[in-house]
């Protein structure tokens, strides 16, 4: 099931709420976080029942491992027992992961989110060993890995930020600023993924399968069409589960800080995937040692990170090149730092902004050689007519009736379509504030334009459900 469908806002999200709020009044937590519980199992199998099969089985198989971790580390000479644990605990969803990631077999098929589920659980094994973890019950466990709204591309959850919210006892009692707020993003969320992401996208790939014979223009409508789909696609995503969660009064983190604001790599691995980010941080980086062995260490272990980064994202060497360059760009930025700070923030910004550029054609490109052909593009003469077919192969907010009678002007913006909306969105992303940065109360103004949204979007979808760019991860 994806959030952009008629069945899971109609039927799925509203039968969700009102079940969950009508077991809230029996104020006993087993029961609604047994129903959530349901629900997300639900969302996630819908497609196919048989998706459960490993989810289930590595959710029990680690909840096992929790509960050794748990008992050993009141014990005196339970340490060494603790760490073959913990060892033995993330070695099993490594290897899991790296199965169902890497090993190509027909016949099995590949959970959604699994990625996600992994790293979710990895976390709480450490932080059990650690000592940093409650006594879950098996319910609230499985709600930390399968919580619906994030299990399929994140944000990767901190158990004790979505723990808490679970121990709040007025959990399941409607809060309407809440709600409101929710809607809200989630309204947000599915503008940004069904408008301008999915528009744009269906232009970039068809300029893409061209991709040999592109020139200047068609080539950075391409580059920069791209940038726009993947922000507003897995943005609007993380926005649409933040809201979600938000009506069921569960906090998860937010995930994204407007990336394209960056002033430096480093800078937008803290405001892109933000939660990813973290993970790295607290069970990768600093594991190896972060940045206190020396400055040749620190250079390593940042390029360990971004290597497993760009593995995580995919098995293709583009995917291990993309985390290369991050890592790197990194690595040069700690050693000039002194130097890069000088530079005026504006030019930071958009010399950053053209390496994860370069780094996103990287992301999308089927191989090394289709990167390359892209780049080389930017210096050969234009295709007008890859480009100008590109530039109508989607209409403006669906609106082609409504522009057709604007004459002229309504028939070039129309045709041009693709290249309004790559402005527009552009614009946004770098002028204005983000949506998390205002505190939102329930209002009339806010009502209005959510139901607006929420009306524009439920009469423009259709059959054709499309899928998020993360969910292959």
């Amino acid at each position: 099931m994806v959030f952009n469908s008629y069945i899971f806002i109609l039927c799925f999200l509203p039968i969700s709420l009102i079940g969950y709020y009508a077991l809230g009044n029996t104020k006993k937590p087993p029961v609604y976080d047994w129903w959530l519980v349901l629900v997300s199992l639900f969302f996630y199998a819908f497609i196919s029942p048989k998706m459960l099969i490993y989810p289930l089985v590595s959710c029990f198989i680690n909840y096992f491992f929790v509960k050794l971790l748990f008992k050993k580390k009141y014990q005196k000479n339970g340490i060494s027992i603790s760490k073959g644990v913990l060892a033995f605990g993330i070695l099993v969803n490594v290897l899991s992961l790296s199965f169902y990631k890497y090993v190509e077999v027909k016949s099995i098929i590949v959970p959604l989110g699994i990625s996600f589920i992994s790293f979710a659980q990895i976390a709480y094994l450490v932080d059990t060993y650690k000592g940093l973890t409650y006594y879950d019950s098996i319910a609230e466990y499985l709600l930390y890995v399968m919580w619906f709204p994030k299990v399929m591309q994140g944000p990767l959850l901190k158990h004790d930020l979505f723990i808490e919210s679970l121990h709040n006892e007025n959990r399941a009692t409607m809060n309407y600023d809440n709600l409101s707020e929710g809607i809200f993003f989630f309204s947000v969320g599915l503008f940004k993924k069904m408008f301008i992401a999915d528009n744009i996208a269906i232009a970039v790939n068809y300029c893409y399968e061209f991709s040999d014979i592109l020139g200047f223009k068609t080539a950075l409508f391409v580059i920069l069409g791209y940038t726009l789909q993947i922000y507003m696609d897995f943005s609007g995503y993380s926005d649409m589960a933040f809201g979600i969660s938000k009506m069921f009064n569960i906090a998860i983190p937010v995930n994204f800080n407007s990336p394209y604001k960056a002033v430096s790599i480093t800078d937008f691995w803290k405001r892109w995937h933000i939660s990813l980010t973290d993970f790295l941080r607290d069970y990768i980086y600093y594991p190896l040692g972060g940045s206190r062995k020396g400055k040749l260490r620190t250079a390593l272990n940042i390029i360990i990170v971004f290597v497993i980064s760009g593995l995580w994202h995919g098995k293709g060497l583009t995917f291990l090149v993309w985390g290369l360059l991050h890592g790197f760009c990194q690595v040069l930025e700690r050693s000039l730092k002194k130097v890069l700070e000088k530079v005026p923030k504006l030019i930071r910004i958009l010399f950053t902004f053209v390496i994860v550029n370069i780094g996103w054609v990287l992301f999308r490109a089927k191989d090394l050689s289709q990167f390359l052909s892209i780049i080389t593009s930017l210096f050969k003469r234009d295709n007008y007519i890859v480009l100008s077919e590109g530039l109508k192969k989607c209409d403006l907010l669906h609106m082609d009736a409504l522009l057709n009678r604007l004459g002229s002007f309504g028939q070039l913006l129309n045709d041009n379509s693709s290249l309004v909306i790559l402005i527009a969105g552009l614009l946004t992303c770098f002028f204005c504030p983000n949506l998390y940065e205002k505190k939102h109360k329930y209002n009339v103004a806010l009502s209005l334009v959510t139901v607006v949204l929420l009306l524009l979007e439920i009469l423009s979808l259709n059959g054709a459900m499309t899928t998020f760019i993360y969910f292959n991860f």
